[in-house]
């Protein structure tokens, strides 16, 4: 099994802090996020497969990105932790380089952004 080590341009949160509920971004601390993830190139030969490997990238993106034992609901915070994940995700599509991933990729996004 092949596996690429993926670093995110994004950052995840190491700690919010909440002052009557509301959030503040400025204050949070942030740290560089790594993702270890797991394919073969076979799972790439087919627009199954890459469709399959997709899933599970984003899966993993959003753990990576998700601080441990919080609940991200400030739209600051919801777009820093969007951000996270979309760099994670744009980065290993890059390193793994496949088209068909891409073509998911690009669908997924296009998708994302007409929601």
């Amino acid at each position: 099994m092949k596996t690429t080590r993926i670093l995110g341009l994004g950052t995840a949160f190491a700690a919010a802090f909440m002052t009557a509920g509301i959030a503040l971004a400025d204050s949070a601390q942030t740290e560089e996020v790594t993702m270890a993830f797991d394919f073969t190139p076979a799972q790439l030969a087919t627009a199954e497969g890459a469709s399959k490997v997709y899933a599970s990238l984003k899966r993993e993106a959003h753990q990576a990105c998700t601080p441990r034992g919080s609940a991200i609901s400030d739209t600051v915070l919801d777009k820093m932790h969007a951000d996270c994940i979309n760099g994670l995700i744009n980065d290993a599509v890059d390193t793994i380089n496949s088209p068909d991933l891409r073509a998911v990729h690009s669908t997924d996004m296009k998708l994302a952004s007409s929601r």
